[in-house]
Order: C-alpha cells, then structure tokens, then sequence
C-alpha cells in the first residue's frame, strides 16, 4: 500500500473502498459467537476514518496535522459545507435517513444504557425535521467525537438497546460543551442499511 499524499481523502477512500470489497462477504458470514453477521461492525469500524480524517486534518486541525493548504478547493468546500447550514441543505443529505434530538443537561449521559426517553424522542415525529434543521457542523462533528471517542449505541429494529437483538440502527452520540462545561448531548440516530447507502453520498462528495 502506497503512502498517502492526502491523508484527508485518500485514507477515507481506502477505508470505502475495503467496506465495498468485503461487505458481501460480511453480511454472508454466520458468527453465531455474536449472534450473526458482524456487518454493522464493520461499517462502524471503515466508517472511523471516513469521518475522522477530513475532520481532523481539515476542518478543525491542529498544527501538526493541518492539510489545508494540500487542496483550497477541498478546504473551501468543506468549510463551505460543513458550516452553520441545516443539514438539508448539504450536497450529501438523503431525506428521511437521519433522525436527531438535543438532550439538555450538565450530567454525562450513558451510551452503555441509553436513556428510555431518549431513544422515545429518536421515534418521534419531530425527530426527522430536527435531523434536516440542524447544523452541518454539528452533525459532522457528532459522527467524529462518536467514531473517535466510541459514543455509539447499537439498536435494534424498534429503536430500542436490547442486549441480544439483532442490530439494525446505530446512535452516534456527542457532548454540547462550552468551556469544560457539559450542556447537553446531541444523538442522531440512521439504520444501518441507511447508513451503508449514506456512505457512498459522502465519499462522492468529498472526492468530487
């Protein structure tokens, strides 16, 4: 493999790419150990740099792993994109796929155990219209600090953590925090198969 000359699109690429290769073969495999297929394993896992990378080396880096100046168009666009804007009105929004909801409040909130009425709020139906309104930037940097930081939640088929169930959504969870200080969490919740149609919109995106 080849060293990259662009971290921030050519490692999400690669990672794409491995997902595209070995999805089939995943779905495929038994591994009654966990209960079937480890498919949403392996999405969360390939998706990890997708989000990271451009996260990291772009839009908010530090000195030592700034990119920026590799390609000003990619820099504009993500600037551009990945801004205040609602979410709808990025390139790569599919209608209907995300779900998102603001929890209020200084205390951490558990991914192990999410909250009942949190996971309620996921199944309202105001929760697609908060998805569409919200921020670019804050349901980008929710995926980074849930890849990075393991802040997610498998669910399964009714929104619900129940051990054992076959998983079909995932909850990418962040903390909302002003100087130290936690004011709330933001989660948005997509079903796996969702997200696995979700990925190639964002990869299009970012290597147009």
């Amino acid at each position: 493999m080849g060293i990259p000359s662009h971290y921030a699109v050519e490692m999400p690429v690669r990672a794409y790419t491995l997902l595209c290769q070995y999805w089939d073969q995943v779905v495929a495999s038994k591994n009654e150990d966990f209960g079937g297929p480890l498919a949403t394993t392996f999405l969360v896992a390939m998706a990890g740099p997708m989000f990271n990378f451009p996260y990291e080396r772009i839009r908010k880096p530090k000195l030592a792993k700034d990119e920026r100046h590799l390609s000003q168009k990619l820099t504009d666009e993500i600037d551009r994109v990945l801004g205040p804007d609602p979410f709808a009105a990025a390139p790569f929004f599919v209608k209907g796929m995300w779900r998102y909801t603001y929890v209020p409040g200084d205390e951490a909130m558990s991914v192990v155990t999410v909250p009942e009425h949190v996971l309620n709020k996921l199944r309202g139906d105001d929760a697609q219209g908060a998805a569409s309104d919200v921020e670019t930037f804050t349901w980008f940097s929710t995926l980074r600090q849930a890849l990075a930081h393991s802040t997610i939640a498998y669910l399964d088929g009714a929104g619900r953590q129940e051990a054992g169930s076959p998983t079909e959504m995932i909850a990418f969870v962040s903390e909302d925090q002003k100087k130290g200080t936690i004011l709330g969490h933001h989660v948005f919740r997509i079903s796996r198969d969702d997200f696995r149609i979700f990925v190639p919109e964002w990869i299009a995106w970012l290597t147009a």
